[in-house]
């Protein structure tokens, strides 16, 4: 079973608790803390290793939390503990994430130019974006060089490839 499908029931849990409890942000900081502790080398070595027993594992990531785990958190940590489960913290976060942002209809998109873009284009681009998907749009903008020119949208699932990369590719192959 791959990481992401075993966070799925955890992350949905999670959600469902913080936004039936009001407290979506404060969760979401709570998972961000617990999943980048999962994420350091040197914890992430003793969470390894089998001499402590689960329950000791997420004791210690309750410890390193102290008061910036409540209760609610604390106890997700146990039953990932017991399940042998806490290096998908990450994961759980991430799909936590995803739950948030389509319960708040905010769509995060990857921007990748060739140069960086003037605040005109970036809000063409977020304009465009929010009318066709309904959603508030958040852009996250990239620089890559390779690409010539033009740019190359990631919006959840879809990709628009407007890259004068792309274009040459496709002049190419209806001249083979």
């Amino acid at each position: 079973m791959s990481n992401v499908t075993a966070a799925r029931p955890y992350a949905r849990a999670a959600f469902g608790y913080a936004r039936e409890s009001g407290v979506l942000d404060a969760f979401s900081d709570m998972l961000e803390t617990a999943a980048a502790l999962v994420e350091s080398p040197r914890l992430r070595a003793l969470l390894g290793d089998p001499r402590l027993s689960r329950a000791r594992r997420a004791e210690m990531l309750e410890t390193i939390g102290g008061d910036r785990f409540d209760e609610s958190m604390r106890q997700l940590l146990r039953v990932l503990g017991e399940r042998d489960r806490l290096p998908i913290l990450p994961e759980v976060r991430e799909q936590f994430e995803e739950l948030r942002a389509e319960h708040e209809q905010r769509l995060t998109a990857e921007v990748v130019s060739a140069r960086e873009l003037d605040s005109t284009q970036q809000e063409r681009i977020r304009a465009a974006l929010a009318e066709r998907t309904g959603q508030t749009v958040e852009l996250v903008s990239k620089i890559d060089e390779q690409l010539l020119g033009g740019a190359v949208v990631r919006a959840g699932d879809r990709v628009l490839d407007a890259s004068l990369q792309r274009r040459l590719q496709q002049l190419a192959q209806s001249l083979a």
